[in-house]
């Protein structure tokens, strides 16, 4: 619940193109080889497994792995 509400609330904030997709079934989790609980992942990376990361440092993950393409709208820092 803790990972929902966190990417909830980055993606409202941060990043409204994105969009979210939650694993259900184990054939998902095998495409991104997790089988850990709570994992985060952006266009194929990891951001968290097995943890909520803070906040601050998912943007900084998110924003290495999205380059320039972030919205710089609602910025943390």
């Amino acid at each position: 619940m803790a990972m929902e509400k966190l990417v909830e609330y980055l993606v409202n904030s941060f990043f409204p193109e994105a969009r979210v997709v939650r694993l259900h079934r184990p054939e998902d989790m095998a495409f991104y080889n997790t089988w850990v609980v709570p994992s985060l992942f952006l266009n194929g990376s990891p951001i968290a497994r097995g943890y909520v990361p803070d906040a601050g440092k998912a943007i900084e993950r998110i924003r290495k792995i999205l380059g320039n393409t972030y919205s710089t709208e609602n910025r943390l820092d």
